[in-house]
């Protein structure tokens, strides 16, 4: 099963919440793998500048395979868990 998750900020400073890309998660070869790919939109705005989500992933568009850490592994498996619960709208 794969499951696509639309990653946002939503801190102080920003006007409106910025969709800064999304996470891919799917089982293969008896594991799961992860991916992210930035938004063009995200990439270009000021507020990027300054944060970093991950120091394994480079600041460019196109899907992103950082290598796993273990408990990076347990995090995809719980947000993708709880996104298959919920109906997957994109409210952007």
């Amino acid at each position: 099963m794969a499951v696509s998750i639309a990653v946002y900020a939503d801190w102080a400073g920003l006007v409106q919440s910025l969709r800064l890309g999304w996470l891919y998660a799917r089982c293969g070869a008896g594991r799961e793998i992860s991916e992210f790919a930035f938004e063009a939109a995200a990439l270009a705005h000021r507020a990027m500048r300054q944060i970093h989500l991950d120091p394994r992933l480079g600041l460019f568009e196109g899907r992103q395979h950082p290598p796993a850490r273990p408990h990076d592994l347990q995090r995809v498996r719980q947000v993708a868990s709880l996104c298959s619960s919920r109906n997957r709208k994109d409210y952007s």
